[in-house]
């Protein structure tokens, strides 16, 4: 008997891990910019925990200086608004939704919805960049999906087949080839 409910035991078991990541379009870097309405450098402030007006999700409200804009209007900063956090003891985990830390150097791909921004593409509109210059997406928890030529689908696996980690200079240059760039300084480090 119980031979025959091992299949179904070692299912209901691996299941949890399935759905661990967030399955979403694989955009290009030319992609990610031409969605965006502002690409920003800039450093990450303070991040801030609320519930939703409805009292039903936590949002996180990562407030951004901006050092450089590369499309869109320039401004000295930016509030991004992400589902997710812990407040009151309650946690909320939207996988793919990126964290961020205060003091951390970011390049952001962003869409403004009235005073607040949103990632483009989730963690695929955020890259963390080091004290070395290099930038790398912030792609945990997400699988991305794209059509082959042949128009199969294909799937990576928890981030793999991304923009991958790059210097920041390569990054603008790219962003510069999809001819889009502004090249705005906004203040602050560079």
């Amino acid at each position: 008997m119980l031979l025959r409910q091992l299949p179904l035991l070692l299912c209901s078991l691996a299941w949890p891990l399935a759905a661990r990541a967030s399955v979403v379009e694989q955009l290009p870097l030319a992609e990610l910019t031409h969605r965006a309405d502002r690409v920003v450098v800039g450093q990450v402030l303070e991040t801030q925990t609320a519930w939703s007006d409805d009292h039903r999700h936590v949002f996180r409200r990562v407030s951004v200086r901006v050092d450089q804009t590369l499309k869109g209007g320039a401004s000295e900063g930016l509030v991004l608004l992400l589902r997710g956090g812990t407040l009151d003891g309650i946690s909320e985990t939207v996988v793919g939704v990126p964290s961020f830390e205060a003091g951390e150097r970011v390049l952001l791909f962003v869409r403004q919805q009235g005073e607040v921004c949103r990632l483009v593409g989730l963690g695929q509109g955020a890259f963390a960049i080091d004290t070395d210059g290099t930038a790398a997406q912030k792609l945990d928890g997400l699988s991305l999906a794209s059509a082959g030529t042949d128009g199969a689908l294909g799937l990576s696996i928890h981030g793999e087949g991304g923009v991958g980690r790059r210097p920041l200079s390569a990054l603008r240059a790219l962003i510069e080839e999809a001819g889009q760039v502004t090249g705005q300084v906004t203040g602050g480090a560079r």
